[in-house]
């Protein structure tokens, strides 16, 4: 789902270079992140219910935050991550039993939302969830390049001139001002 948010801005594109500049109301649309149905346009899927493990976690949060008021999330976290490891297998067994009823319910859901979709929706939502998985590993693989130039100390690349020439004028000027003396 997109958000609106009011902003006030004038906007210039110039040499592919984005500036923004308060002068006038305008609507920019805001990405959220939006799921696989949402941007095709069908109708939402079942959630899947919770594992035991999330399921205790959830539950025993909320109780551990009201007996440890002074503790912080994650250090409730860890107390009640422990409290599961140490829980008898009988007890563990229970969570385990309301996740499997719940997920033959999943499963039926499922298969009926399944069913309601024509095999080219089908395609295309595993076009899509390809499409995003290889998006995934290009951006991990593009942060990992990052690092790395970091780590080695390489320099930034410089920009274009018109880059440079906007950032070597004086700031007291307004940016719109400052486009017009560039030399065309």
């Amino acid at each position: 789902m997109a958000l609106l948010r009011m902003y006030a801005a004038k906007t210039i594109i110039t040499g592919g270079l984005l500036r923004s500049y308060i002068d006038t109301h305008k609507v920019l649309l805001v990405a959220c992140k939006q799921t696989i149905a949402q941007q095709l346009g069908l109708p939402e899927p079942p959630k899947r219910p919770l594992v035991p493990h999330l399921r205790f976690l959830k539950h025993y949060l909320e109780v551990n935050k009201m007996n440890f008021p002074g503790l912080t999330h994650r250090e409730l976290f860890i107390k009640t991550s422990q409290l599961w490891k140490s829980l008898a297998p009988t007890e563990k067994e229970k969570w385990t039993c309301e996740y499997e009823k719940d997920k033959i319910i999943y499963d039926d859901r499922y298969k009926k939302y399944m069913s309601t979709l024509i095999p080219s929706q089908v395609e295309s939502i595993r076009d899509l969830k390809e499409k995003q998985a290889k998006d995934k590993i290009r951006q991990g693989k593009r942060r990992e390049k990052k690092k790395e130039a970091n780590m080695l100390g390489k320099p930034r690349y410089p920009g274009n001139g018109f880059t440079l020439f906007m950032i070597s004028l004086d700031r007291g000027e307004t940016p719109s001002k400052n486009v017009e003396r560039w030399p065309r």
